[in-house]
């Protein structure tokens, strides 16, 4: 590629992405409530919010919009404390942001665990839907799926209680394929959890360029799978892989009933088990949205910072999904319903675009979409693939209109 390259390499402003995604002054999501959770909590994020929207020129949150949930019996020392917050003060400041920038009116409540174990996250999940308090939330976590009966049972049994409610959960789908390092032959795939929950909508990743500096026009959108190869004393070292969206298909879980006839074999398996993700949104940090927070990296000073991942892809879909301005429930029937929820399928498989940059004396090219170049078992194809899913809400009014 030539001349000026699309995107927003300094991270992408929640103006830029409302551009993008065709919202307008209208959508706001007043009167709707979205949830997070995650372990510990960083005692600055409502300043740090304030902060990041102002230097940004963007809305500040409101007093009370913002509500932190503390867990029984405090923060468990070992992995949370009062200012490095367990190291996760970046990624709750890209849940809150991400929701915040989607749907500026909508009130978030992030619900934190004492500790990143299962028993914790679960009871933090469980005090978002027992009382009702939010219309979808957001986990930006995971690990890798097990064939444990009594966990996963019971972390169906929350989502179907979600589901009976009406709220949407979303779960981040992973930030590193199909687990394999862009090499089955090494390492055999394997799935994420609880994204791989057929109870929940997994968002996957996509890389999003656009061609103005507002935003508003989109370049290019393909699937986030992001390969380099480094030229460094007149050798190059061959294509390796570097991250990409996560994807797959559950070893547990079997088929759900609205993947059936409509997921291909080759994702489900011929003994057909639930695929993941279900759709996808923004997520490379090449490009990256642009956040504030105390960085315990950096000093523990505030900065801005760009950010990528499944880890923005969700939080970031489930401030669009209060536009609609109501409980939309359980996504995936609707996804995978005729007209699959107004999403735009993410297609094409073939390595079409990338950059190049220097460090070091070392020059790096960059491939986006590079399946071609890689083992592993992903793709991006028309219709459902295990990379995005069956693809993007690239245009919000569609999207919520479909739900609605």
């Amino acid at each position: 590629m030539k001349g000026t390259q699309p995107g927003s390499l300094c991270g992408y402003t929640p103006q830029q992405m409302r551009a993008a995604r065709g919202m307008t002054a209208k959508n706001t999501g007043k009167g709707m409530t979205v949830g997070i959770t995650l372990w510990c909590n960083d005692p600055r994020i409502e300043a740090d919010t304030n902060t990041w929207a102002k230097n940004l020129g963007f809305q500040l949150l409101k007093k009370n919009q913002l509500t932190v949930i503390e867990p029984d019996g405090g923060y468990d020392p070992l992995y949370c404390d009062d200012q490095g917050s367990g190291g996760v003060n970046g990624e709750q400041a890209l849940d809150v942001q991400s929701i915040h920038g989607a749907a500026p009116d909508a009130s978030i409540v992030y619900s934190a665990a004492s500790r990143p174990f299962d028993d914790a996250l679960m009871t933090s999940m469980h005090k978002l839907i027992d009382d009702n308090k939010v219309d979808s939330f957001t986990n930006s976590w995971g690990g890798s799926e097990v064939d444990d009966p009594a966990t996963n049972d019971a972390y169906s049994a929350i989502f179907m209680q979600a589901a009976a409610q009406g709220i949407s959960v979303l779960f981040s789908s992973g930030d590193y394929g199909d687990n394999t390092n862009g090499d089955q032959q090494t390492t055999a795939p394997s799935p994420d959890y609880p994204a791989a929950n057929p109870w929940v909508t997994a968002v996957g990743g996509t890389s999003l360029a656009t061609a103005n500096a507002k935003g508003s026009k989109v370049q290019f959108e393909q699937a986030w799978n992001t390969s380099y190869n480094l030229r460094q004393d007149d050798a190059w070292s061959g294509w390796q892989y570097r991250y990409g969206g996560g994807g797959g298909v559950s070893k547990y879980h079997e088929e759900p009933y609205y993947q059936k006839g409509v997921v291909p074999t080759r994702f489900t398996g011929v003994d057909p088990h639930r695929a993941y993700p279900d759709m996808a949104g923004a997520g490379d940090p090449y490009t990256g949205y642009l956040i504030g927070y105390h960085d315990g990296d950096a000093g523990n000073n505030f900065s801005l910072e760009k950010i990528g991942g499944t880890s923005w892809s969700s939080p970031w879909t489930a401030g669009t999904l209060a536009l609609a301005g109501k409980r939309v429930g359980f996504l995936n029937p609707a996804i995978y319903a005729k007209g699959h929820a107004g999403l735009t399928d993410v297609k094409g498989n073939a390595l079409r675009h990338g950059f190049e940059y220097k460090t070091s004396g070392t020059v790096a090219t960059v491939g986006i979409n590079s399946q071609q170049v890689q083992d592993q078992t992903l793709v991006s194809d028309r219709g459902y693939d295990n990379l995005t899913g069956f693809g993007v809400p690239s245009s919000t009014k569609e999207f919520i209109n479909a739900l609605k």
